[in-house]
């Protein structure tokens, strides 16, 4: 019986986590975040966000991808609370199977705040 209860006692212990506070950023809307070239000291990184737009077969659908996929990036960015993403980088999906097989642009950017001084 005393091995039971040692051995209770230390699955509780065992069992009990203690998790950091998660700060969670206010989502902006995704119209308004701004795209620019380079962070500069008046922005703060808050993270790195992915679009991805992938062909459906359809040549009139076929134009405008890399929009759709910089929509999708400044969604991400949105989420996270960013005012706009800078360092936009454009290439194609990461594997085949990002797009099933088809081809397809991807946007990745770095999301960012503005500084307030």
């Amino acid at each position: 019986m005393r091995y039971i209860t040692i051995l209770a006692a230390t699955l509780l212990v065992g069992c009990s986590s203690k998790s950091a506070p998660v700060a969670v950023a206010t989502p902006t809307d995704p119209n308004a975040i701004e795209v620019i070239e380079r962070l500069n000291r008046d922005t703060e990184r808050i993270g790195k966000v992915e679009g991805l737009s992938c062909e459906t077969g359809w040549r009139e659908v076929q134009e405008g991808k890399y929009e759709i996929a910089l929509a999708e990036a400044k969604i991400a960015a949105a989420a996270l609370g960013a005012d706009g993403i800078a360092e936009v980088k454009v290439a194609g999906p990461k594997s085949a199977f990002s797009c099933a097989t088809r081809g397809g642009v991807r946007v990745s950017a770095v999301a960012y705040k503005n500084r307030s001084f």
